[in-house]
């Protein structure tokens, strides 16, 4: 019985939440536009996560003539003829007026059943243009309002920006590559040199006065060869994080351990 219930329960949160958005109402305005501004509005329902039965949708279930009898109607009855025969939760109504040189958007969410107000909205603007950017704005506060209102979550939201796609460094392998190969070349110059340095100073020495010289040369081509061993390991090193790590799945997953001395760092992972 109780695993019942919390099924029950749990199919109840997962249904989305459904409503219908009538005809606004505008008054001193040219009629010319309450289309626009229900269609707007029922959009930005939309992308909330909220499933919106337009307008038109309304007109095609109810008929115009029905309609337009229960859209004069405040009774809670005929809110509940409209949900019913919609099988929505609620619905969305609401008034645009022009009062002098503003304008009053009020908008609001009625319960389907019960005909009780799961949610308001109301904000004065000082010119027509204003009026679609509250709308716009008065969608979110309406969507969460009738969510708290119902215990049900709003389903995923529509028109937010897109994901950025992260680049998937594992095709540019060859550049850590190439730097590697750079480091290596480094390396074997260096070694070569420093080695020839190294034999003159030990086989010549007493036969030339360029002593200084070839020490200069050995210092120079050491120096050359560390440096050359450090951008290949470091090459290595990158090249072998864009293949393990920059792919769409990660074929590793990295962990950084410090040696109890501090003087060394290791990569743990499970490697292909």
């Amino acid at each position: 019985m109780i695993s019942t219930v919390v099924l029950l329960a749990l199919t109840l949160n997962a249904t989305p939440i459904k409503v219908a958005t009538m005809r606004l109402n505008l008054v001193g305005l040219s009629e010319t536009k309450a289309d626009f501004y229900t269609d707007h509005l029922s959009d930005r329902l939309g992308e909330q996560g909220l499933q919106v039965t337009s307008p038109r949708e309304v007109a095609t279930v109810l008929g115009m003539e029905r309609q337009k009898q229960l859209l004069g109607c405040e009774e809670s009855s005929c809110v509940a003829e409209i949900a019913n025969a919609l099988g929505v939760d609620g619905l969305v109504m609401g008034d645009i007026a022009m009062l002098g040189s503003s304008y009053q958007v009020n908008l609001k969410v009625i319960e389907a059943q019960s005909g009780k107000k799961l949610a308001t909205f109301s904000a004065m603007v000082s010119s027509e243009a204003e009026v679609v950017t509250t709308i716009t704005e008065a969608v979110e506060k309406l969507a969460n309002e009738v969510s708290t209102a119902l215990g049900r979550p709003l389903g995923v939201k529509k028109g937010g920006p897109k994901p950025v796609t992260p680049v998937r460094l594992a095709k540019y392998w060859w550049a850590p590559a190439v730097l590697a190969a750079v480091g290596v070349g480094l390396t074997v110059v260096g070694a070569v040199n420093a080695a020839d340095a190294k034999n003159h100073l030990l086989n010549d020495v007493p036969f030339t006065t360029d002593l200084h010289a070839y020490v200069d040369q050995g210092n120079l081509m050491q120096t050359l060869e560390f440096v050359g061993i450090g951008i290949a390991t470091a090459g290595v090193i990158t090249m072998a994080g864009f293949l393990l790590f920059g792919r769409e799945d990660p074929v590793v997953t990295p962990t950084v351990q410090v040696s109890p001395g501090g003087a060394g760092v290791s990569l743990v992972g499970v490697f292909p």
